[in-house]
């Protein structure tokens, strides 16, 4: 399955997912994001999509259905981490570009990260 990252509606309805410690239906992700003005009609096709897309998991519960999620927040960016390194070219570059871009703080803790896994 290839990895892309989310648009716009696709992030919010995976926070609302992230959010909740178990899982959420559609009814749950829509009162979280109709704050955002977006209809019921609109959220239910977006958790179908995330769920063929593999993010989140779902459940039948009574008639309809729930979403846990299938990983963390974090897992996901590694995931899409992987994708652009392994489909964006010279990966030395594309990895150069990314630290370039990072706060020294932020720097810091990825130096920090490799060096634990290298162990």
């Amino acid at each position: 399955m290839e990895q892309r990252g989310f648009g716009d509606l696709h992030a919010v309805a995976m926070d609302c997912v992230w959010d909740c410690a178990g899982s959420i239906t559609v009814r749950d992700g829509f009162d979280e994001i109709s704050r955002k003005r977006q209809s019921y009609t609109t959220v239910m096709p977006t958790m179908d999509n995330l769920y063929r897309e593999g993010r989140p998991r779902t459940q039948r519960r009574g008639s309809g259905c729930v979403y846990p999620a299938s990983m963390g927040h974090e897992g996901c960016s590694a995931q899409l981490m992987r994708a652009a390194v392994a489909y964006g070219g010279d990966a030395s570059a594309v990895l150069g570009f990314v630290v370039d871009q990072m706060s020294a703080e932020r720097s810091a803790q990825l130096k920090a990260a490799t060096c634990r896994g290298r162990r």
